[in-house]
């Protein structure tokens, strides 16, 4: 028989339930955007909304198909969040990296002073 696997939870990025979403914003878990339930005015919501808002999180009120229709487990309890599923880096971070690895990779404006030789490259090829 075959066993389908299913992905782990939280690895697709999305986090269910008033406890889950409020744990991940304490653990400082990347959240890019938080689905509230229309019409909720409970105030767990009020103060998830809060939190995710100063961490930086849009926030969104969605109604309850929507979220039914997002959830895995359909226990979201009027509330889903969609974290990075991979951090991201700035250039400058990316460039850092490879300094401190003591690889040098071009820049920009190193590719822009490239143009004239490899134009020329081109030329005398063709």
């Amino acid at each position: 028989m075959d066993e389908r696997k299913f992905p782990a939870p939280e690895a697709d990025g999305v986090i269910e339930g008033r406890n889950a979403v409020i744990e991940a914003l304490r653990a400082g878990t990347a959240i890019d955007k938080i689905y509230l339930q229309k019409g909720e005015t409970d105030k767990t919501l009020g103060h998830i909304a809060s939190k995710a808002r100063s961490a930086g999180a849009v926030v969104v009120e969605a109604d309850k198909r929507k979220l039914d229709a997002m959830s895995r487990t359909h226990a979201h309890q009027g509330v889903i969040a969609l974290s990075s599923v991979r951090e991201y880096a700035s250039v400058e971070d990316i460039l850092q990296a490879a300094a401190d690895k003591g690889e040098y990779g071009m820049t920009p404006s190193d590719l822009i002073e490239q143009i004239p030789y490899a134009m020329k490259e081109l030329c005398e090829r063709g």
